[in-house]
């Protein structure tokens, strides 16, 4: 009988071990779930990151265009013209490249796509405050 309340205990005892790591086994898999979310989020805020880089990028392009068309007026050797012609294509291709690359991430499901804000373009000044108005004298109003 002796025996019998011995392994009674002793299976008690082991029984009161495996209710102790499943305990921090539950908790071990609760924390890795919380850090498996929080990666999800931070992919998404660098995902919705990259498409306003984006947005800004080609924002960017569009008013180097206009510059250009802008200078364009003025006359050039045939060198540096050449030159400057060479200088948009680099920016068109990383656009290409780079919306290519978010298509496929999207396609794929590794992104979730975002709709971004459109940036409207500045045709004037930012603000109807002269630098003269604002206490700075060092610009001059023409």
């Amino acid at each position: 009988m002796t025996e019998v309340v011995s392994s009674i205990g002793l299976v008690a005892e082991i029984m009161g071990g495996i209710s102790v790591a499943s305990t921090e086994q539950a908790t071990g898999v609760a924390q890795v779930g919380e850090a498996i979310t929080q990666m999800d989020q931070v992919t998404q805020q660098n995902a919705a990151l990259v498409e306003e880089i984006a947005a800004a990028a080609s924002i960017l392009q569009s008013q180097s265009e206009e510059f250009f068309a802008t200078v364009g007026v003025f006359k050039l050797d045939g060198s540096a013209s050449a030159a400057l012609s060479n200088v948009r294509t680099p920016a068109a291709k990383i656009k290409s490249s780079a919306n290519e690359k978010l298509s496929q991430r999207v396609a794929d499901g590794t992104v979730k796509p975002f709709s971004v804000k459109s940036i409207p373009l500045s045709k004037g000044p930012r603000s109807s405050q002269t630098r003269s108005e604002t206490g700075s004298d060092e610009w001059e109003t023409f």
